[in-house]
């Protein structure tokens, strides 16, 4: 259990006991090269810190075709945003080489960020570099076509 913790910025504000609670509502899974971890569509029920490997998180476009959003590494967290704002996930993760993940049952991490007001802040940060990472994407994306169009 240690090798969750150990890695990741913000499970340093859990204490011993908050630590075994997660330690009894986690799965560690092991996930092949191209299988998914996640489905687009699928219910949320895990909140999943990739330990190692390497993924890409992937959406249908409206075409069918496949659009890669990002790739991630461990430490990476899935569902951060998703979790606190839907009941399905609204991309796909699919591993691209042998990767390893702890899972945590959704309604006890919640459980603990709601008994734990410094872990919910760390998550709420972790949450806004992400989203700031969106649009800066976003952002660039736009400028990009703009000046391909001048």
């Amino acid at each position: 259990m240690s090798d969750c913790f150990y890695k990741a910025i913000f499970f340093n504000k859990l204490d011993f006991n908050e630590v075994s609670c997660l330690d009894h509502i986690r799965e560690e899974k092991n996930f092949s090269k191209g299988q998914d971890i996640i489905t687009e569509g699928e219910f949320i029920n895990k909140f999943i810190y990739m330990k190692r490997g390497l993924v890409k998180i992937h959406k249908k476009g409206v075409d069918g075709g496949e659009r890669i959003i990002s790739i991630a590494r461990p430490t990476d967290y899935f569902g951060l945003l998703t979790i606190f704002s839907d009941t399905h996930y609204k991309y796909s993760v699919t591993a691209l080489e042998e990767s390893k993940f702890c899972l945590f049952e959704l309604d006890g991490f919640k459980k603990i960020i709601l008994e734990n007001s410094n872990f919910g802040m760390m998550l709420i940060g972790r949450m806004s570099l992400v989203a700031d990472g969106i649009i800066k994407t976003r952002f660039d994306l736009g400028a990009k076509n703009l000046r391909g169009r001048i």
